[in-house]
C-alpha cells in the first residue's frame, strides 16, 4: 500500500495511458508493416504490455475512486473463493452442460459478461466478509494445511533444547 501511496494517482494513470498507447502503436506498425520482421518483435513486446496496463488502469481507480474500495479488497480477502465460484459461473455459461454458448457472444458481450460477474462477485464478497472473516474455500484450505477443524494452527510446543540441561 506504501508503495501505490507514495506514487500516487497521477502517476498510475499515466503509466497506464503510455503503456496503452504502445501497445496500440506496436499493434499497427505489425499490422501496416506486417512484412518487417521487427514488427514481430514489437507485436510480441506489446502482448506483455497490456497485462501492464490492466494493472496500472485498476490501481488508478483504487486510488482515485474510494468508492470501489471496499469491494475491491474484499474481492482479494476472498480470491481463492470468487475464483472457484467464476470458474463454476463462466463454465455453466459456456460449456455443454450449462447454456453452451462458447464462441458464441462476440467480444462485446463478453466485456460486458465478464464486467457483470465481476461486479456481482464483489458485492456478495463485500456482503460476505460483513458476517464472517475469511470465505469457504480460504476455510478448507486453512483446515487442510494446519490439520485442525478450526483452520487456525496448532501451538508450538516448548521442546527446545535450551530448556534441558546437559551435564
Amino acid at each position: 500500500m506504501v508503495f501505490w501511496s507514495a506514487w500516487g494517482a497521477p502517476f498510475l494513470y499515466k503509466s497506464c495511458r503510455a503503456i496503452c498507447y504502445s501497445r496500440l502503436l506496436f499493434n499497427i506498425l505489425h499490422q501496416l508493416l506486417s512484412d518487417q520482421g521487427w514488427t514481430g518483435i514489437g507485436y510480441g513486446l506489446s502482448n506483455f504490455l497490456l497485462p501492464l496496463g490492466y494493472i496500472f488502469l485498476i490501481a488508478s481507480c483504487y486510488q482515485s475512486l474510494s468508492i470501489i474500495r471496499p469491494f475491491i479488497e474484499a474481492v482479494g480477502k476472498l480470491s481463492l473463493s470468487n475464483y472457484l465460484l467464476q470458474s463454476i459461473i463462466c463454465t455453466t455459461i459456456f460449456y455443454g452442460y450449462g447454456l453452451g454458448l462458447f464462441g458464441q457472444l462476440g467480444v462485446l458481450n463478453g466485456i460486458f459478461l465478464a464486467l457483470g460477474i465481476y461486479t456481482i462477485l464483489a458485492l456478495l464478497s463485500y456482503l460476505y466478509l460483513k458476517k464472517w472473516t475469511i470465505g469457504p474455500a480460504e476455510r478448507l484450505l486453512r483446515m487442510i494445511v494446519y490439520l485442525t477443524w478450526t483452520g487456525k494452527p496448532r501451538n508450538k510446543r516448548n521442546d527446545s533444547l535450551s530448556d534441558t540441561k546437559i551435564s
